[in-house]
């Protein structure tokens, strides 16, 4: 007899990355640097509790609290090896910000297809160009 875990530490990709409507993300699903403090022991008895309770869960509520406490350890466990994360969203953001104020860094703003278009127009007619400069030259 044997016991399928195959939906633990699954819960809807909206919970993962996002905390409510703000957009921002969910930090406690979300390896990043220093976030960890506990030891391998602690950790290993953290997991099997999980799993005792995985086991005994009977209804979906539960479960999906389970599910959630799986996805905080499994971050928190790789936040060891993990890059700041964290940081680099906080840089990020404000590198766009300043983006917005600096009247020397200006956007190409939002590409239709009609800019992809030409663009492509434009790269057919270089290719062409280039390619009777090669024949004259051969010749």
């Amino acid at each position: 007899m044997g016991i399928a875990f195959s939906n633990i530490g699954t819960v809807g990709r909206e919970q993962l990355i996002t905390s409510g409507s703000n957009g921002e993300p969910n930090w406690s699903y979300i390896p990043s640097k220093g976030k960890s403090t506990k030891t391998q022991t602690e950790f290993v008895s953290e997991i099997k509790k999980l799993a005792q309770k995985a086991v005994n869960a009977t209804d979906k509520t539960e479960q999906d609290a389970i599910s959630r406490q799986v996805l905080q350890l499994r971050a928190e466990y790789l936040s060891e090896v993990a890059p700041d994360r964290k940081q680099l969203y906080q840089q990020a953001k404000s590198a766009m910000k300043n983006q917005n104020t600096n009247p020397k860094c200006k956007g190409i703003g939002e590409l239709t297809l009609l800019d992809f278009w030409n663009r492509q127009k434009e790269r057919i007619r270089i290719l062409q160009i280039s390619r009777l400069y090669w024949q004259e030259a051969e010749h």
